[in-house]
C-alpha cells in the first residue's frame, strides 16, 4: 500500500511532532503541500538554532517521510 503525502499529512504531522516538540500545531498550519519539506527544515533552523545542513540531516535521519520507487512519499507505517 502506497501512502499519498497530501492525503497522510496529518500522519506525518503527528510524527513530526513527536520528533521535535518545539514545533507547534501552528507552525504546521503554514505548512504547504507542495513544499512541505523543505517548509519542516525551515521550521526545524528556526526553533532549533540548526543550520541548514543540520536541519536537512536531522530530518531525513528522523526517517519520517520517504520517497518511492513511484515517487510519491511513504511513512514508516506503509505497507509496500
Amino acid at each position: 500500500m502506497q501512502i499519498n503525502f497530501i492525503e497522510d499529512w496529518e500522519q506525518i504531522k503527528q510524527r513530526v511532532k513527536i520528533v521535535w516538540r518545539r514545533l507547534t500545531d501552528d507552525d504546521l498550519k503554514t505548512i504547504r503541500f507542495d513544499s512541505a519539506i523543505q517548509q519542516i527544515i525551515s521550521k526545524l533552523q528556526e526553533k532549533y538554532g540548526y543550520s541548514k545542513e543540520q536541519a536537512i540531516e536531522a530530518f531525513y535521519l528522523a526517517d519520517i517521510v520517504h520517497y518511492n520507487v513511484s515517487g510519491t512519499f511513504r511513512t514508516e507505517y506503509d505497507i509496500v
